[in-house]
């Protein structure tokens, strides 16, 4: 019997395709894949999309039974005052980038931790689904109502039999902190702005609600900043942050009608140049890996295991 750490998406992917427990220390499965509901609003623990692997895409659908809705990609960049194409075509930009969000030099990052995730391209995917109610946590619930999950158990110890899912001890791993808020009025057809420079702490702002029209009430739209601390983060006030960046890229500072602030420890597995112990997934395996990037290895991983 396979026995798991961790009931976010790798866990819990993993745990469909073969069975088995898994042991997850929180009280509530989906690990980064969460989502929050507030006034209304819906909106993901930092923003997600669907797509770039064709064959973990669909077992995706199929597996959880859901509804999807699909959208088009529209990313932009903003430096120095002034709008920008995304991907960046200036190198300097791009490496600007990179440091904002890693909290590191962009020679202390691997080519290939950054490259992990064969199927995506950079600037993402031209298409993209998006469960069309519940949120990103839509997909892990359905999940998790299929396998066994042991609530409020930590495990500390690495054994070689367990699959481990949960932060590597000694691994670099980066703290994300997200703030969201809801405003009336129409969203700009956006999925995200990326943010080089240092006149805002985010390094990225995505608008959920063009993910689904589920995520905001009629005549409102949300607004997600992402910002990148070294861990342990510092207390900072991230709404306050947020509005006043809204209100430069759009001109808009209000009626913000809903915000929210939280922190999310390990969320960004550092990809440096040092070594480390690979486990399962994104935080477990310590790679830079989307929604099907991990479920892609969860299918690699079941193909093995019952082969012997």
């Amino acid at each position: 019997m396979t026995t798991i750490v961790g009931a976010g998406a790798a866990g819990l992917s993993l745990a469909v395709l073969v069975g088995g427990t898994i042991y997850e220390r929180d009280d509530t499965p989906g690990g980064l894949c969460r989502s929050t509901q507030v006034g209304g609003f819906t909106f993901d623990r930092g923003p997600h999309i669907l797509g770039g692997i064709p064959e973990a895409v669909d077992w995706i659908v199929e597996s959880t039974g859901l509804e999807f809705v699909e959208g088009r990609t529209r990313n932009v960049g903003y430096h120095a005052g002034e709008w920008v194409s995304h991907p960046f075509t200036d190198e300097q930009v791009g490496q600007a980038y990179m440091a904002k969000m890693w909290k590191r030099a962009p020679g202390e990052l691997s080519a290939a931790g950054l490259g992990a995730q064969r199927g995506r391209k950079p600037g993402g995917v031209a298409s993209f689904l998006y469960p069309k109610r519940g949120g990103y946590q839509a997909i892990t619930d359905a999940w998790a109502s299929r396998v066994h999950v042991e609530y409020g158990t930590e495990i500390h110890e690495r054994d070689p039999a367990l699959v481990w899912t949960a932060p590597v001890r000694g691994a670099p791993y980066n703290t994300l902190g997200v703030a969201t808020v809801g405003l009336i009025g129409a969203s700009p057809p956006l999925t995200a702005i990326y943010l080089p420079g240092d006149w805002t702490p985010f390094h990225r702002l995505s608008f959920p609600s063009n993910f689904a029209a589920s995520n905001a009430p009629s005549g409102c739209f949300t607004v997600q900043g992402e910002v990148s601390y070294p861990c342990p983060p510092p207390a900072v006030d991230l709404v306050s942050a947020l509005i006043d960046t809204v209100g430069v890229l759009l001109g808009k500072r209000g009626p913000v009608v809903m915000w929210y602030q939280e922190i999310v420890p390990d969320a960004y597995p550092v990809p440096t140049n040092q070594a480390v112990n690979r486990g399962h997934g994104r935080t477990g395996g310590h790679r830079y890996l989307n929604l099907d990037g991990v479920v892609a290895e969860s299918l690699a991983k079941a193909r093995v295991a019952l082969r012997t």
